[in-house]
């Protein structure tokens, strides 16, 4: 990410917004994970589901907030 804001002109590191970016992608790998990489693997055990469509979308626009938001703190 850092190489796409630094296109644009914008120094996240050492900063807050360099962790917002962080946040970002980790909810973004849980709703990876939570719809699609858990049912790929060898586990076939109970309790596999998947997230509801309202908290996928929910989850995933927070985190495009939080992309969006990152350049403005310092």
């Amino acid at each position: 990410m850092n190489v796409i804001y630094s296109s644009f002109g914008i120094d996240l590191d050492y900063t807050i917004g360099s962790w917002l970016v962080g946040l970002a992608i980790l909810i973004l790998l849980f709703v990876l994970y939570r719809n699609n990489l858990q049912f790929s693997g060898f586990y076939k055990g109970t309790g596999k589901e998947k997230l509801s469509k309202k908290v996928g979308t929910s989850l995933i626009f927070c985190s495009v907030i939080l992309l969006v938001l990152a350049p403005f703190f310092p």
